[in-house]
């Protein structure tokens, strides 16, 4: 799940920080590449949202149903992720549509 990009970005930031002299190609810190092309995947009941807004990863976070695995919520996935008490408004419309939009390279 997304809770372990934290700790990916940091275990990828050690080694870079040791390692990077030896890939001239690799220009930039493993954050800025993770930031700019990967997206996370979250379910409506997952508990870890909130700490990845806290960890900065709020513009990488995706809505995922996990359907049709018999844990998902569904139906019912949506109402689920747009009623949670621990996102802002905001948050939830890039979770549930901006987000997606700029992972499709799709307009409004």
């Amino acid at each position: 799940g997304g809770g372990r990009a934290p700790f990916c970005q940091h275990h990828l930031h050690e080694h870079y920080e040791k390692w990077h002299r030896f890939y001239p190609g690799l220009d930039e810190k493993p954050s800025f590449y993770f930031e700019r092309q990967c997206f996370l995947g979250v379910e409506p009941d997952y508990e870890l949202i909130p700490h990845l807004v806290d960890s900065g990863l709020a513009h990488t976070l995706v809505f995922s149903t996990d359907f049709p695995h018999f844990d998902a919520i569904y139906p019912g996935s949506v109402e689920a992720m747009a009623s949670r008490d621990d996102m802002t408004d905001e948050l939830k419309r890039q979770v549930l549509r901006d987000n997606a939009l700029r992972l499709y390279g799709a307009s409004r």
